[in-house]
């Protein structure tokens, strides 16, 4: 059954950041110049019916030429990058015209239908009609399209009723075999579900259950797996979420060794965003964590220090009471925000940051230089800078009296220059 009708533009401005309803409209003639259809799709599409405000424009254009996307970027002063794959483009705006909007970017898609060669293989894309465009969406409050029709009354588009759907609070997918087209969909019903407080219906929950023990879970590359985890991690409160990934089994599925634990709960909103995933797998088995790391290519660099960091456990527990300069020496050779991020899940760490920072901040500052270490014949080259860094440490001791510049020179010559003579 088909639920179409209309809403007036006033009602979707409501919606909208100040001045977008004025570049919607420049990009609704930009489109009909080009004999081309804008929609609001998407999440924008859903927030005008939630009385949200849109702070992600998604946009989709039917019947666009090779030409439409350029002339709407060159209008928003922006950068149009194509993904030629899904025959999908982003404009990202410049910083100035995006603090002007108060909105980050624009995603624009040219209407289009999906097909899989096979469960979990990425679609064969094709151009489409906006019907055919909302039926490949994975859950129907996600499935509305709104016609941009500035100043006049704009057709709604709503073919699986998820504006029914909104209003009954309902999370549900458009046909049988979604979750097996696309895997990863499940993880955006997660998040998307509890976001907006929606229950999952009977047939999803099936469906979900079903594609969680299914092979294809294994199909599905873990560079996919991973941007979708990123999104939920992004959320202002990730932990609804990651219970239900948690409870369907498919954060086990996608790896043996993933794991939420409820008590993580409190943690998750005091580490930054980027970080957060940690908190899948830092209590996993080394091996399983030397697996993770080695092949999930598109973590950070940085997490590469993770199981290094594991495997010190025993040394980091043992240097509660150390010198300053020891617990210097162990931490700096982790990276500062991933050290910050451990912090909050391992007590140790947190422990040791804590005093590295105290001593930081009381201890003296260096007021010598490579310079200086010249001028008392101190050869260039690395020696130099290994001086710098062992005054450093002794002032973060505070052994080093005075403390001013002539105690310093004075403590570095019978330290290093004596000793060479």
């Amino acid at each position: 059954m088909v639920h179409n009708t209309t809403i007036a533009w006033a009602q979707i401005v409501v919606a909208l950041p100040p001045r977008i309803s004025e570049i919607l409209a420049h990009l609704h003639t930009i489109a009909t110049s080009h004999g081309a259809t804008l929609y609001i799709v998407g999440g924008a599409a859903r927030s005008v019916f939630t009385h949200d405000l849109i702070t992600d424009l998604d946009l989709a254009i039917a019947n666009g030429q090779p030409d439409t996307m350029t002339a709407m970027a060159t209008f928003l002063e922006g950068t149009i990058t194509q993904h030629d794959q899904f025959a999908t483009a982003t404009i990202t705006l410049s910083t100035a015209v995006a603090h002007t909007l108060g909105i980050a970017g624009i995603d624009i898609v040219p209407a289009r239908t999906e097909t899989y060669a096979r469960p979990g293989a990425l679609p064969d894309v094709t151009p489409a009609d906006i019907m055919s465009d909302l039926g490949r969406r994975d859950i129907s409050v996600n499935a509305i399209a709104i016609t941009v029709h500035p100043h006049a009354d704009c057709l709604v588009y709503d073919p699986f009723d998820g504006c029914g759907d909104l209003v009954r609070g309902i999370a549900r997918i458009l046909h049988p075999n979604s979750l097996l087209d696309d895997p990863t969909r499940i993880i955006r019903i997660a998040r998307i579900a509890t976001r907006l407080g929606l229950r999952i219906d009977t047939s999803t929950r099936h469906a979900i259950r079903h594609a969680c023990t299914h092979t294809v879970i294994s199909h599905v590359s873990q560079r996919r797996w991973l941007q979708e985890l990123r999104k939920t991690m992004a959320e202002v409160d990730p932990a609804p979420a990651l219970a239900l990934l948690q409870r369907w089994g498919l954060l086990r599925a996608i790896h043996p060794s993933l794991c939420y634990r409820k008590r993580a709960a409190p943690y998750l909103t005091q580490i930054a965003p980027g970080y957060r995933i940690i908190i899948l797998f830092w209590d996993a088995p080394l091996r399983h964590l030397d697996d993770i790391i080695k092949t999930w290519h598109e973590l950070p660099v940085v997490y590469r220090q993770i199981p290094r960091l594991r495997r010190q456990k025993r040394q980091i527990n043992q240097l509660t009471h150390a010198p300053a300069s020891t617990i210097a020496r162990q931490l700096r050779r982790f990276d500062n925000d991933l050290l910050g991020a451990i912090a909050v899940i391992y007590p140790g760490v947190a422990t040791l940051l804590a005093r590295w920072q105290q001593a930081t901040q009381q201890a003296p500052p260096t007021l010598v230089n490579g310079n200086d270490l010249l001028a008392l014949g101190v050869p260039k080259g690395p020696r130099v800078g290994q001086i710098l860094d062992t005054l450093s440490l002794a002032l973060l001791d505070q052994k080093i009296t005075p403390s001013d510049r002539t105690g310093q020179l004075a403590w570095i010559a019978q330290q290093f220059i004596s000793q060479s003579h």
